[in-house]
């Protein structure tokens, strides 16, 4: 079973509760301007407390079937402060999709390391204690923060273009999927460690 609780040098990933409600709210709350640039469109609704109580109640539930993980980032040195998360998805052998890999970052915590450490830490666990053999990552071409870090974990671009909805719009917008796989003993060689 996957752990619940990760640390690295400088990071504590932990999956939440429902407790911590206010505080990932706070997060979103904070960093909204940054993320909707590249986020799917959220309605106001999101921001509340009551949503995230919501959401974080939907991700114990994905845990629980084994579909589903998020790790909320938080640094050693201030514990009780949410800087950002890595999210993967489909990890069942049910789900018709394959996993994917998501994170994000408040903007004051960018170019530290911090999401390259947490994503470092986290792959291998998922790949071990959910079999799976690749892992996915949809990025909008002009999110250069995203793209970087997918390249420097090893992802590789592929050449099929994809059209999803995001960036607070009805519309399919171009992204470019990079992907993982996994290739048997030593098949995170390259994931570059801090």
């Amino acid at each position: 079973m996957i752990p619940l609780y990760v640390e690295t040098d400088r990071l504590e990933l932990r999956v939440l509760d429902v407790s911590a409600a206010d505080m990932i709210t706070a997060f979103y709350i904070e960093n909204r301007q940054d993320f909707e640039r590249f986020d799917p469109p959220h309605g106001e609704d999101f921001y509340t407390s009551e949503t995230q109580r919501g959401l974080l109640e939907a991700e114990r539930t994905l845990l629980i079937e084994g579909r589903g993980i998020r790790f909320y980032i938080f640094l050693k040195e201030a514990p009780d402060a949410c800087i950002g998360s890595v999210s993967f998805a489909y990890l069942s052998k049910e789900d018709s999709r394959t996993p994917s890999i998501g994170y994000k970052l408040a903007k004051k915590h960018r170019h530290m390391g911090y999401a390259h450490e947490a994503a470092s830490a986290l792959i291998p666990l998922v790949f071990e204690n959910y079999g799976i053999s690749r892992l996915e990552a949809d990025i909008l071409p002009e999110n250069l923060p995203s793209v970087r870090l997918a390249v420097r974990l090893g992802f590789e671009k592929d050449e099929i273009p994809i059209l999803l909805k995001t960036c607070n719009s009805d519309r399919e917008v171009p992204h470019t999927r990079y992907f993982l796989e996994k290739t048997g003993r030593g098949a995170f060689a390259k994931i570059d460690r801090p």
